[in-house]
Protein backbone atom coordinates (compact mmCIF):
# COMPACT_ATOMS: atom_id res chain seq x y z
CA UNK A 1 0.00 0.00 0.00
CA UNK A 2 2.83 2.45 0.98
CA UNK A 3 5.41 1.62 -2.40
CA UNK A 4 1.45 1.96 -4.52
CA UNK A 5 1.21 5.66 -3.10
CA UNK A 6 4.73 6.45 -3.19
CA UNK A 7 4.55 5.95 -6.79
CA UNK A 8 1.44 7.76 -7.51
CA UNK A 9 3.03 10.76 -5.33
CA UNK A 10 6.37 10.53 -6.59
CA UNK A 11 6.29 8.48 -9.98
CA UNK A 12 9.62 6.35 -10.73
CA UNK A 13 11.70 7.61 -13.78
CA UNK A 14 14.76 5.76 -15.72
CA UNK A 15 18.15 7.01 -14.41
CA UNK A 16 19.64 7.50 -17.28
CA UNK A 17 16.94 9.48 -19.75
CA UNK A 18 14.38 10.64 -16.92
CA UNK A 19 11.80 8.88 -18.20
CA UNK A 20 8.47 7.72 -16.25
CA UNK A 21 9.09 3.87 -15.40
CA UNK A 22 6.33 1.67 -13.81
CA UNK A 23 8.05 0.71 -10.94
CA UNK A 24 10.50 1.44 -8.88
CA UNK A 25 13.89 0.40 -10.25
CA UNK A 26 13.03 -0.11 -14.05
CA UNK A 27 14.71 1.67 -16.14
CA UNK A 28 13.36 2.35 -19.89
CA UNK A 29 14.28 -0.06 -22.36
CA UNK A 30 16.68 2.20 -24.41
CA UNK A 31 18.39 3.10 -21.48
CA UNK A 32 18.48 -0.78 -20.49
CA UNK A 33 19.81 -2.41 -23.85
CA UNK A 34 22.51 0.55 -23.35
CA UNK A 35 23.80 0.01 -20.01
CA UNK A 36 23.19 -3.45 -20.47
CA UNK A 37 26.34 -4.71 -21.63
CA UNK A 38 28.06 -7.79 -19.94
CA UNK A 39 31.80 -8.82 -20.39
CA UNK A 40 34.49 -11.18 -19.61
CA UNK A 41 37.78 -10.41 -19.41
CA UNK A 42 40.26 -13.22 -19.31
CA UNK A 43 43.57 -12.23 -17.71
CA UNK A 44 47.15 -13.23 -17.93
CA UNK A 45 48.98 -12.17 -15.88
CA UNK A 46 47.77 -12.21 -12.42
CA UNK A 47 46.10 -14.84 -9.79
CA UNK A 48 42.64 -14.08 -11.50
CA UNK A 49 41.88 -15.88 -14.42
CA UNK A 50 38.88 -13.95 -15.41
CA UNK A 51 36.34 -10.90 -14.54
CA UNK A 52 32.98 -10.34 -15.07
CA UNK A 53 31.07 -7.39 -15.58
CA UNK A 54 27.21 -6.11 -16.08
CA UNK A 55 28.05 -2.52 -17.15
CA UNK A 56 29.96 0.71 -18.32
CA UNK A 57 31.19 2.38 -15.46
CA UNK A 58 30.11 5.53 -17.19
CA UNK A 59 26.54 8.15 -17.27
CA UNK A 60 23.48 6.54 -15.27
CA UNK A 61 25.52 4.00 -13.64
CA UNK A 62 28.56 6.20 -12.45
CA UNK A 63 26.04 8.82 -11.12
CA UNK A 64 23.96 5.77 -9.74
CA UNK A 65 27.22 4.15 -7.78
CA UNK A 66 28.73 7.80 -6.30
CA UNK A 67 25.07 8.40 -5.29
CA UNK A 68 26.02 4.71 -2.97
CA UNK A 69 28.75 5.17 -2.17
CA UNK A 70 29.36 8.92 -1.29
CA UNK A 71 26.11 10.21 -0.79
CA UNK A 72 25.25 7.48 1.03
CA UNK A 73 21.83 7.05 -0.98
CA UNK A 74 20.58 3.60 -0.73
CA UNK A 75 17.32 4.90 -2.85
CA UNK A 76 20.16 4.33 -5.70
CA UNK A 77 20.11 0.38 -4.75
CA UNK A 78 17.12 -1.00 -6.84
CA UNK A 79 18.29 0.13 -10.27
CA UNK A 80 21.43 -1.21 -9.59
CA UNK A 81 20.08 -4.17 -8.60
CA UNK A 82 18.03 -4.37 -11.64
CA UNK A 83 21.27 -4.54 -13.75
CA UNK A 84 22.35 -7.46 -11.73
CA UNK A 85 19.21 -9.91 -12.36
CA UNK A 86 19.15 -8.77 -16.19
CA UNK A 87 22.92 -9.47 -16.54
CA UNK A 88 23.04 -12.66 -14.39
CA UNK A 89 23.29 -15.78 -16.02
CA UNK A 90 20.61 -17.78 -16.08
CA UNK A 91 20.71 -21.33 -16.84
CA UNK A 92 18.85 -22.45 -20.14
CA UNK A 93 18.04 -18.64 -21.58
CA UNK A 94 19.40 -17.26 -24.39
CA UNK A 95 21.93 -13.98 -24.01
CA UNK A 96 22.70 -11.58 -26.64
CA UNK A 97 25.98 -11.90 -25.66
CA UNK A 98 27.56 -15.64 -24.65
CA UNK A 99 29.97 -13.78 -21.63
CA UNK A 100 27.30 -14.52 -19.05
CA UNK A 101 27.07 -18.42 -20.22
CA UNK A 102 31.19 -18.75 -19.81
CA UNK A 103 31.32 -16.92 -16.85
CA UNK A 104 29.00 -19.66 -15.41
CA UNK A 105 31.15 -22.36 -16.76
CA UNK A 106 33.91 -21.06 -15.23
CA UNK A 107 32.92 -20.59 -11.82
CA UNK A 108 31.30 -24.32 -11.63
CA UNK A 109 29.08 -25.80 -9.06
CA UNK A 110 30.41 -24.60 -5.92
CA UNK A 111 31.94 -21.15 -6.02
CA UNK A 112 32.53 -18.88 -2.75
CA UNK A 113 32.12 -15.84 -3.09
CA UNK A 114 34.09 -13.14 -1.04
CA UNK A 115 33.37 -9.42 -1.08
CA UNK A 116 36.38 -6.66 -1.70
CA UNK A 117 36.83 -5.65 2.39
CA UNK A 118 36.78 -2.08 3.21
CA UNK A 119 38.90 -0.77 6.06
CA UNK A 120 36.95 -0.37 9.46
CA UNK A 121 36.99 3.60 9.39
CA UNK A 122 36.15 3.76 5.95
CA UNK A 123 33.04 1.16 6.38
CA UNK A 124 32.07 3.19 9.69
CA UNK A 125 31.87 6.37 8.11
CA UNK A 126 29.92 5.20 4.79
CA UNK A 127 27.85 3.04 7.05
CA UNK A 128 28.24 -0.07 5.21
CA UNK A 129 30.57 -1.88 2.28
CA UNK A 130 28.85 -1.33 -1.00
CA UNK A 131 29.95 -4.49 -2.56
CA UNK A 132 28.01 -6.37 0.44
CA UNK A 133 25.00 -4.25 -0.33
CA UNK A 134 24.76 -4.60 -3.99
CA UNK A 135 25.66 -8.70 -4.10
CA UNK A 136 25.24 -10.61 -1.01
CA UNK A 137 21.52 -10.81 -0.74
CA UNK A 138 21.25 -11.43 -4.55
CA UNK A 139 23.91 -14.27 -4.58
CA UNK A 140 22.68 -15.98 -1.62
CA UNK A 141 18.66 -16.06 -2.63
CA UNK A 142 20.48 -17.68 -5.43
CA UNK A 143 22.01 -20.56 -3.13
CA UNK A 144 26.13 -18.97 -3.61
CA UNK A 145 28.08 -19.62 -0.45
CA UNK A 146 29.37 -15.94 0.41
CA UNK A 147 31.94 -15.50 2.72
CA UNK A 148 33.51 -11.88 4.32
CA UNK A 149 36.97 -13.87 4.50
CA UNK A 150 38.99 -10.52 3.83
CA UNK A 151 39.94 -8.07 6.03
CA UNK A 152 41.85 -4.41 4.96
CA UNK A 153 44.78 -3.97 7.31
CA UNK A 154 45.50 -0.42 6.69
CA UNK A 155 44.05 2.62 5.66
CA UNK A 156 44.67 3.67 1.68
CA UNK A 157 44.18 6.49 -0.35
CA UNK A 158 41.00 6.76 -3.00
CA UNK A 159 41.76 4.58 -5.93
CA UNK A 160 40.43 7.20 -8.64
CA UNK A 161 42.72 9.76 -8.50
CA UNK A 162 45.98 7.33 -8.73
CA UNK A 163 47.95 6.47 -11.55
CA UNK A 164 47.80 2.81 -12.18
CA UNK A 165 50.74 2.29 -10.64
CA UNK A 166 50.38 4.72 -8.10
CA UNK A 167 47.24 2.31 -7.65
CA UNK A 168 49.11 -1.10 -7.60
CA UNK A 169 51.45 0.70 -4.64
CA UNK A 170 48.45 2.04 -2.71
CA UNK A 171 47.11 -1.32 -2.22
CA UNK A 172 49.98 -3.69 -2.19
CA UNK A 173 49.66 -5.51 1.65
CA UNK A 174 46.96 -3.93 2.32
CA UNK A 175 44.61 -7.07 3.14
CA UNK A 176 44.95 -9.97 4.94
CA UNK A 177 42.78 -13.07 5.95
CA UNK A 178 40.40 -13.01 8.70
CA UNK A 179 41.56 -15.91 11.50
CA UNK A 180 39.74 -19.02 11.45
CA UNK A 181 38.97 -18.79 7.53
CA UNK A 182 41.87 -20.41 6.02
CA UNK A 183 40.54 -23.96 6.08
CA UNK A 184 37.59 -23.02 3.95
CA UNK A 185 39.81 -21.43 0.87
CA UNK A 186 41.94 -24.81 0.59
CA UNK A 187 41.13 -26.36 -3.07
CA UNK A 188 38.13 -23.94 -3.58
CA UNK A 189 37.12 -21.36 -6.38
CA UNK A 190 36.88 -18.06 -4.97
CA UNK A 191 34.98 -15.24 -6.53
CA UNK A 192 35.98 -11.60 -5.74
CA UNK A 193 33.03 -9.27 -5.53
CA UNK A 194 32.92 -5.45 -5.60
CA UNK A 195 31.55 -2.38 -7.37
CA UNK A 196 33.87 -1.25 -9.70
CA UNK A 197 36.94 -2.77 -11.65
CA UNK A 198 38.99 -0.75 -13.67
CA UNK A 199 42.64 -1.72 -13.25
CA UNK A 200 42.28 -4.33 -11.59
CA UNK A 201 44.53 -3.56 -8.76
CA UNK A 202 42.46 -4.29 -5.76
CA UNK A 203 40.99 -7.28 -6.65
CA UNK A 204 44.67 -8.19 -7.55
CA UNK A 205 45.83 -7.51 -4.06
CA UNK A 206 43.13 -9.70 -2.49
CA UNK A 207 44.24 -12.26 -4.55
CA UNK A 208 47.20 -12.74 -3.72
CA UNK A 209 45.81 -13.13 0.10
CA UNK A 210 44.07 -15.98 -0.97
CA UNK A 211 46.34 -17.60 -3.52
CA UNK A 212 48.58 -18.05 -0.48
CA UNK A 213 45.80 -19.22 1.91
CA UNK A 214 45.82 -22.01 -0.96
CA UNK A 215 42.70 -21.01 -3.20
CA UNK A 216 42.72 -23.50 -6.11
CA UNK A 217 40.52 -20.73 -8.58
CA UNK A 218 40.32 -16.73 -8.35
CA UNK A 219 37.94 -15.21 -10.30
CA UNK A 220 36.44 -11.80 -10.02
CA UNK A 221 32.67 -9.97 -10.47
CA UNK A 222 32.06 -6.62 -10.71
CA UNK A 223 28.36 -4.13 -11.53
CA UNK A 224 30.70 -1.79 -13.67
CA UNK A 225 34.24 -1.45 -15.44
CA UNK A 226 35.59 1.44 -17.13
CA UNK A 227 37.71 -1.12 -18.68
CA UNK A 228 37.81 -1.29 -22.41
CA UNK A 229 40.00 -4.50 -23.42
Amino acid sequence: MLTALLDFLFPPRCPGCREYTEHLGDWCPTCEGEYHTPRLFIEDDSDIEAVFCLAPYDGAVRELLHRLKFRRDEGALPYLHRLIEKGWPIEGEHSATDSPKRFRAYIGERPLFVPVALHPTREKERGFNQAVLLWRDFLTARDYEWQDVLERTRETRPQYSLSRKEREENVQGAFGLRSGYAARLKSRTVVLVDDIYTSGSTMKACAQVLKKAGTERILALALATGREA
